[in-house]
């Protein structure tokens, strides 16, 4: 197993570090292991435990465009078997439920199959790959967004520190959670006293 493979045991400064550099290896994987995937889920976590709202919408639409490119994919491949093979009455009735089921499309089996399956090719295909480019150019709106200046990991310790209440302390060697934890209270803190200010 990795070394560091979780935000629980990532050292934070090892985290930007390899934000920075891209070099995967520092995670310390074993010879079987992929660094940059596991650095992708430490990634992942970061964003959804900071309660970023913008990072959780990046990782919801990226999970929505895999989801679209695999339904796109499965029910063309569904449709050209279809299309190609003669089936019996029963089978092609299982196969239309389960179109039903699985893709919320509806397939006439009083009308002639061919002209049902160019129908879903034309129409009901061309409805999801639109909404494949919906989203697709949602996702490169969040990636055209200018990015924010790289802080070192001593800058963002410093700037945690500056932002923290009187006489709070942190120590650089923490782990990711940790720092994220910290930064999380720190933003509150400056919300309150925002709040008593007013």
């Amino acid at each position: 197993m990795c070394k560091y493979n979780d935000i629980s045991n990532i050292p934070a400064k090892l985290f930007f570090d390899i934000l920075e550099t891209k070099n995967y290896d520092l995670l310390e994987p074993n010879e079987n292991e992929i660094a940059e995937n596991i650095f992708t889920k430490i990634y992942d976590d970061y964003f959804v435990k900071s309660d970023n709202v913008e990072a959780k919408q990046f990782l919801l639409l990226t999970k929505e465009i895999a989801f679209l490119n695999y339904k796109i994919e499965s029910l063309n491949t569904i449709l050209i078997f279809l299309f190609y093979n003669e089936l019996t009455k029963d089978i092609l009735e299982d196969y239309c439920n389960a179109i039903k089921k699985g893709f919320d499309i509806e397939i006439d089996l009083s009308k002639p199959i061919s002209e049902e399956i160019k129908r879903l090719l034309t129409e009901d295909l061309q409805w999801l790959k639109n909404e494949l480019v919906l989203k697709t150019n949602e996702l490169k709106s969040y990636s055209n967004l200018e990015a924010p200046i790289q802080q070192s990991y001593y800058d963002k310790i410093v700037n945690l520190c500056a932002c923290a209440p009187p006489n709070f302390q942190i120590k650089p060697e923490i782990t990711l959670l940790e720092f994220i934890q910290i930064e999380k209270a720190v933003s509150r803190y400056n919300l309150e006293l925002q709040k008593h200010k007013k």
